[in-house]
């Protein structure tokens, strides 16, 4: 059986475990509907406060499931009250995100390494 990814679960996991540093008091929003390169995304506010090492954060993420892959985009900002001036700029680079299709996109080829010293 195929279950449908939760992009918006496995968002919060990775803010949690990866983004955000560990040891910071995160609070979420209520799950709601954002846009990423004109694609419908789901996601959630957060903030990042009495971190450990960096200072006090905010922001959001959105996921969407493209060409059968999973994405998950997060913006935030330092210090924690710029986010209020800052958040239509990082809508507008969410906005810019163009998804291609896999067969269009071209990676050129790894040059190979050279031999070791004698």
């Amino acid at each position: 059986a195929n279950a449908e990814p939760n992009l918006w679960a496995d968002g919060l996991r990775l803010l949690r475990l990866a983004v955000i540093e560990e040891g910071c008091n995160i609070g979420t929003d209520l799950r709601r509907e954002y846009s990423i390169g004109g694609l419908a995304a789901t996601g959630t506010q957060f903030s990042a406060v009495n971190c450990p090492e960096l200072p006090d954060t905010r922001g959001w993420f959105a996921g969407l499931q493209a060409q059968n892959l999973n994405f998950v985009f997060y913006v935030f900002t330092t210090p924690i009250t710029a986010l209020d001036e800052a958040a239509p700029t990082l809508q507008r680079i969410l906005d810019s995100v163009a998804f291609q299709p896999l067969d269009t996109i071209q990676i050129p080829p790894t040059p190979a390494l050279p031999p070791p010293p004698p």
